[in-house]
């Protein structure tokens, strides 16, 4: 999360599942798997969820264990969420809308010096290593000195507003919801805007007694726009022209615009003004104004199902589900200065077409003998197709100012790439459970999934779970303990699920590129592809209660879980006397997530008038790495700040390392690093670069900090406990 709108949430259910691929929940709308993630190409977010309208939704439940999620198979290692949109009810037509409206700003905004005050620091700090004044104060065209405060400048308070309308109701046979929404906002930082519409067709139609047809229908068109360096540290911490970094680096003696209405500019950089020294950051006015960013997208959602039902106890249904998500990205980079200065200007325009089709069948048996005993049975088939296909477009060299797109204004020709990506997933599933008088439950499922970017003999796999459950409050000796517990429930489960997500449609394949060697023509390897390649797999174990107190005045919920996932999809190096590239995807690493989940959930008040509920939750989770690439202890996350992100054995994903700073020498004024051998060593930046570092003790030159041999683990940068807190009034 960066201060971009729409940008997409770090969604974690209990904890991160994998190293390489994606740890983000499977999302299911209306019996649809959907597609996830981010689809812009630009630095305009693009949260694929958003393309879902909050307030068509009618429920969405959670599924963490292997219970629920067993019958997901090779996707459901990240957990499952299933989202179910409104429907219509027999009735008359009902007619509803709700909006709102709202401003969003900064808050606790940093205290930056003013210009005075800056000019003053600055220059005490050239007089103390012995050099001269360098900056000073400028007028503008009033004649007023220069005062920037860069945060006005960046940021802004925002407006938005969301409006939603529906039509809903039926008759015997029949029953529909119809709704529309529009939402536009303004983000905090300036040209950073989200618009959104929707529309939405629900219906269900009883043929007759054994048949129901029926079809769920949805079409969202959102528009992300963002200055091109409008997120908080685009690329490197330290770029140029990141908006939020500029914000907080730039002088507030300078100003965006010259006296004569013209953007301050010296080069690849904002103008110095009276200043004597150059400034290296870019004027964030002109980029704010002149670079964007700008995403699309068109999406469908829906499915049509046939069901019948020959007789009470058996239902078949049929359902065709389609998701279509289009996007159209482009990205202007002026060339007065920034990131298109040294290209003259450059234009970059991209179009990504994602299409799934799913086609399920399944056949259920729901049937209850002799009161007591009670059997729900489902066998089914699935099949889905997922593909996408993208081409991109570039040009650089900006002759015409006028022009801001790629159609116009470059001398240099097009440059354009294509991509193509297709997969199947063909499934059988089923699953069984049994309960004795409602007190006693027992559960199975099965599902085998085949997946096509695995090569055959490895691209089937079998995902299974296994349940029990007590319903403890209704045996006789329980009795004594109603005028307390109103409910008591204990169960525990206990199953294997994989991850696909994030593997590449050919990541099994080799692959050749033509190539030269020795003035002839030649084949060299492209890809090293792994013939044994398969998903990472997860064995869920979870046992737990509910509860109810004083008639159920307090519910709650205890849940213990442990996680151990295996075959993570790890980089694994090549001998170079085998010819290969000198990495290769394999099933090698374990890692474990184990921890407890307790929620509360009580309604002090409850009458026709007014109901108040509120709920409490909170939840601990341990990871741990327990063997990754063999001969290697650590894989390094790169990030755009300068301190990284490790993973390593017997430690959670992701601790962060560092090198130990004892903060500022007094009697220097140099700041103070320790090495990995303990030793204090100062940094003076304006020394020469071969004296810049000196041992604290003696003041001798000293090696400089190698933040990749003086780095020592600092913290674990997961949560070991997240929690809620909520009440609801009606």
């Amino acid at each position: 999360p960066n201060g971009v709108l729409n940008n997409p949430p770090v969604f974690r259910i209990r904890g991160t599942n994998s190293l390489t691929l994606s740890s983000y929940p499977l999302i299911v709308i209306d019996g649809i798997v959907t597609f996830t993630g981010d689809v812009s190409q630009t630095l305009a977010a693009s949260n694929v969820l958003s393309n879902i309208n909050p307030a068509d939704i009618e429920s969405m439940d959670i599924l963490k264990d292997a219970a629920a999620t067993a019958i997901y198979g090779s996707r459901a290692a990240n957990g499952v969420v299933v989202i179910t949109t409104k429907k219509g009810k027999r009735g008359r037509a009902r007619v509803a809308y709700d909006g709102w409206a709202g401003w969003t700003k900064p808050t606790r905004m940093w205290d930056m010096l003013n210009a005075t005050d800056y000019m003053t620091i600055k220059n005490e700090g050239l007089t103390n290593i012995g050099a001269s004044p360098r900056y000073f104060p400028f007028n503008d065209a009033d004649g007023k000195p220069i005062d920037t405060d860069w945060a006005d400048v960046v940021y802004r308070t925002g407006f938005s507003h969301s409006h939603n309308g529906s039509v809903a109701g039926g008759n015997e046979a029949t029953t529909y919801f119809f709704s529309f929404g529009y939402t536009a906002q303004e983000g905090i930082l300036r040209r950073n805007d989200f618009n959104r519409k929707t529309i939405r067709f629900n219906a269900d139609h009883k043929v007759n007694n054994w048949l129901t047809t029926g079809v769920t229908m949805s079409y969202a068109n959102e528009l992300n726009n963002a200055s091109q360096n409008s997120g908080s540290l685009p690329g490197a911490a330290f770029a140029s022209a990141g908006a939020g970094r500029l914000a907080l680096s730039l002088p507030p003696n300078v100003s965006p615009f010259n006296n004569d209405g013209g953007y301050n500019l010296n080069g690849n950089a904002i103008g110095r003004m009276g200043n004597t020294e150059n400034i290296t950051f870019n004027n964030a006015k002109q980029i704010l104004d002149f670079n964007y960013a700008a995403t699309e997208n068109q999406r469908v959602i829906g499915n049509v199902f046939a069901q019948i039902r020959p007789i009470a106890s058996v239902t078949y249904r049929m359902v065709y589900g389609v998701d279509y998500l289009f996007s159209d990205n482009k990205n202007f980079y002026n060339k007065w200065q920034g990131d298109g200065f040294a290209n003259g200007g450059t234009a970059f325009s991209t179009f990504g077409k994602n299409k799934r089709n799913t086609f399920t069948n399944t056949l259920q048996f729901d049937e209850t003998f002799f009161s007591d005993h009670s059997i729900n049975a489902l066998a089914g088939i699935e099949q889905q197709r997922s593909v996408y296909e993208g081409f991109g477009l570039s040009r650089q060299t900006l002759t015409d100012d006028f022009f801001n797109v790629i159609q116009g204004g470059f001398n240099t020709p097009l440059t354009a790439g294509l991509g193509l990506g297709e997969n199947y997933l063909a499934s059988y599933f089923g699953r069984l459970s049994y309960d004795y008088k409602k007190k006693y439950y027992v559960a199975g499922s099965f599902r085998r999934d085949g997946y096509s970017a695995f090569a055959p003999g490895f691209n089937y796999g079998n995902f299974y779970s296994f349940s029990g459950a007590w319903d403890v409050a209704k045996e006789g000796f329980f009795a004594g303990a109603t005028k307390v517990f109103s409910s008591l429930k204990l169960r525990a489960s206990y199953g294997k699920v994989g991850n696909i997500g994030g593997i590449g449609d050919f990541e099994s394949y080799s692959f050749f590129s033509p190539g030269q060697y020795n003035g002839g023509a030649t084949l060299g390897f492209s890809q090293a592809g792994n013939n044994r390649l398969t998903w990472e797999t997860s064995k869920k174990l979870d046992v737990g209660f509910t509860f109810g107190l004083f008639n159920d005045l307090i519910t709650g919920e205890f849940t213990y879980y442990n996680n151990d996932i295996d075959d993570l999809l790890l980089s694994v190096p090549n001998s170079l006397s085998t010819g290969l590239p000198n990495r290769i995807f394999q099933n090698v690493g374990t890692m474990f997530n184990k921890g407890t989940e307790i929620t509360l959930n009580s309604t002090p008040i409850k009458n026709k008038d007014f109901q108040w509920t509120t709920s409490f939750n909170l939840a601990y989770n341990k990871n741990r790495v327990t063997s990754l690439v063999p001969g290697v202890d650590f894989i390094t996350t790169a990030t755009s700040l300068e301190t990284p992100s490790i993973t390593t054995l017997n430690k959670p994903v992701g601790y962060l390392y560092v090198v130990e700073s004892r903060g500022v020498d007094a009697a220097t004024g140099r700041r103070v690093f320790v090495n990995a051998a303990g030793r204090e060593i100062l940094y003076d930046h304006s020394a020469a670069v071969a004296n810049r570092w000196t041992y604290r003790d003696n003041g001798q030159v000293a090696p400089a900090i190698n933040p990749g041999l003086d780095q020592k683990a600092y913290k674990n940068t997961n949560p070991k406990f997240v929690g809620g807190f909520d009440n609801t009034f009606r």
